[in-house]
């Protein structure tokens, strides 16, 4: 008799399933806890996951907030450039670029939104508020820390700021 539910022995002697799986019916098969759902062989968040939003391979990049694609919930524009402030806390910016969009290295006309990261590729994230002047554009994220970026400035953590409640950018230029 073939092993149907044996961890140790399933399918057949010496067939051992890994500590996230179990036997079930002799096949080793993936067990995620309550709030997850198995999705390409990883356990996923469906309400969080920005590459199985709501649903397995459901894509949403600018983030997954209660299993649903984020929604823009603020644009800032600067003089030639616009940034999009999605409910997830990613900042994505399209214009001529003058050097603010910061989105991978790319310093040239975006006319489709890309995400703005910081110079090691990292996403700008737990954003709560954008402020745009001329050139630059800031960001004040939930923790109360401010991050600007712009013509003459990567993305770079404001330092000396801490427990910021509001940006106001329309007089300051970098």
């Amino acid at each position: 008799s073939v092993p149907r539910t044996d961890n140790a022995n399933c399918g057949r002697c010496g067939t051992v399933c890994g500590s996230s799986e179990r036997c079930v019916e002799g096949v080793c098969t993936l067990t995620c806890p309550t709030s997850q759902t198995a999705c390409s062989g990883l356990c996923v968040d469906l309400q969080r996951d920005p590459n199985n939003c709501g649903s397995c391979g459901m894509l949403c990049p600018t983030g997954c907030v209660s299993g649903r694609c984020s929604a823009i919930i603020d644009l800032e524009a600067a003089q030639n450039n616009n940034c999009l402030l999605y409910a997830s806390g990613r900042v994505y910016c399209f214009g001529l670029n003058s050097g603010i969009n910061r989105s991978g290295g790319s310093f040239g006309h975006n006319a489709t939104p890309v995400q703005v990261v910081n110079g090691v590729g990292a996403p700008v994230e737990n954003v709560v508020q954008l402020a745009g002047t001329q050139s630059s554009m800031c960001a004040r994220r939930s923790n109360g820390t401010v991050q600007c970026w712009g013509a003459s400035l990567a993305v770079s953590d404001i330092t000396g700021l801490a427990g910021v409640t509001h940006l106001s950018g329309k007089v300051t230029t970098f």
